[in-house]
């Protein structure tokens, strides 16, 4: 069975897109870890909302390791805070 060892997205507001198009690799556990840019805007179209990300992974057994590349503050809906960063999943299910 081929495994992947890291799965990185950066699509320009399509990362679930391409999550789901991987979601039966993710299933079944054949790629550990999920390196996927996340914003924090549901308005932000350009990077895929951190809440929907978090969900839908977190329902195939990953969970958040951290967060990288923090992006620049920005205004958004709810105030002043980061824009947009990269975001680590690592599959946790047994």
């Amino acid at each position: 069975m081929t495994t992947v060892d890291i799965l990185k997205t950066d699509t320009e507001g399509y990362d679930m897109n391409v999550l789901r198009g991987a979601e039966k690799a993710l299933k079944e556990r054949r790629i550990r870890v999920v390196v996927t840019e996340v914003g924090f805007d549901k308005g932000d179209l350009q990077h895929s909302f951190f809440g929907n990300v978090y969900e839908h992974l977190y329902q195939l057994g990953f969970s958040v390791f951290g967060f990288t590349g923090l992006g620049a503050i920005c205004e958004c809906q709810n105030g002043v805070g980061i824009g947009y960063c990269n975001c680590v999943f690592i599959n946790v299910r047994k």
